[in-house]
């Protein structure tokens, strides 16, 4: 009885979940294919922003609910530096590199961003790299 009572609650409530699901799935697959495909270069920044991760690829971008120390555990270490605790970037899509304040470095990458690696970070980055 209680359950046609509240149907309008639980056809709500079904309707979110799918698209919840549609949505993550969508994403998911993009993400994965991008991941765990052999070139692993069109992705070249994570960036945290509140709860989400967001990711650019190519000329767009996507929002993942996942933390960046989960997607770092999935991604080539060789491929991929973690900046800061916001930020993991493509070292392929490297444009140029500054000294920065207080012994940090500034990344220049494509479409206008910049991604500032911590000092500690830094220290790590130039004995890996060689700068």
């Amino acid at each position: 009885m209680t359950l046609l009572k509240n149907w309008k609650y639980h056809v709500f409530t079904i309707t979110y979940l799918l698209s919840t699901i549609f949505f993550f799935l969508t994403f998911k697959k993009l993400i994965y294919t991008e991941l765990y495909s052999k070139k692993h270069l069109s992705l070249y920044i994570f960036e945290v922003e509140g709860n989400y991760t967001k990711v650019f690829f190519r000329n767009e971008k996507a929002i993942l609910n996942r933390s960046l120390n989960l997607i770092e555990r999935k991604l080539p270490q060789e491929k991929y530096f973690r900046a800061n605790r916001n930020t993991i970037f493509n070292i392929n899509y490297i444009e140029s590199i500054e000294n920065w304040f207080s012994g940090n470095l500034m990344i220049k990458l494509p479409h206008d961003n910049q991604v500032e690696i911590s000092r500690r970070q830094a220290v790590l980055f130039k004995e890996i790299y060689g700068i």
